[in-house]
């Protein structure tokens, strides 16, 4: 894959922190070491979640306290080539990007860990994983 900007969608519960629903629990490890540096590098981050009203400001203070700008929210960047989607096939609620991120994706690189505010026990996205696989995609 060439250098250019990508899009990626992030789920939030047991991706970026523990579901603690319906409040926001622990980071997982790397999660916003990880969205920063992708930002750094120029790619676009798309919030995708269940989340609404008020759990949804939660998640997106989450990200405004770790300082990751959110390109959109549970929507997809207007940019040339989403354009040309939309005048293909119309209007969808399908986010669109190149890469997503979420701990129900199939073949996403899972862990444990363990809350310690409530010893609760949790499967989410290791990041630590997701990041050699975007340096052996992206380079």
């Amino acid at each position: 894959m060439s250098k250019e900007t990508k899009i990626f969608t992030v789920d939030f519960d047991n991706t970026c922190a523990l579901e603690d629903f319906p409040g926001v629990g622990p980071d997982v490890p790397y999660a916003a070491e990880t969205l920063k540096k992708l930002q750094e590098q120029g790619h676009k981050i798309i919030l995708w979640t269940c989340r609404t009203n008020n759990q949804l400001r939660l998640a997106e203070k989450w990200f405004e306290d770790h300082g990751i700008h959110l390109d959109a929210i549970n929507d997809f960047v207007y940019n040339e080539r989403n354009l040309e989607l939309i005048r293909d096939f119309g209007c969808s609620r399908k986010v669109i990007g190149d890469f997503n991120i979420d701990d129900k994706n199939l073949g996403s690189p899972l862990m444990k860990m363990t809350n310690t505010d409530n010893g609760k026990q949790y499967i989410v996205v290791d990041w630590q994983k997701i990041q050699k696989e975007i340096e052996k995609i992206l380079g």
